[in-house]
């Protein structure tokens, strides 16, 4: 399993969401994923990070399933 650091999978959801949201919309949904609070957010985070993979030259190692495992 590919671990990666919590702050580095909330900086690319956080400048994904810039381009889709609101900025206020964008911190709201990061604080609820960060919390872990609703496996919707967890899916949320899975589906983006794997979209924007290429945008933020995110290692190919670090794939969708990944995000699941955060490590704080």
């Amino acid at each position: 399993q590919r671990y990666v650091a919590e702050r580095d999978i909330i900086f690319y959801v956080y400048k994904y969401l810039l381009k889709k949201k609101t900025k206020k919309d964008a911190e709201y949904l990061v604080k609820q994923c960060r919390a872990n609070i609703c496996k919707d957010y967890d899916l949320e985070l899975i589906r983006v990070t794997n979209s924007i993979r290429d945008s933020y030259k995110i290692s190919n190692e670090i794939r969708s399933r990944s995000i699941i495992y955060v490590k704080n």
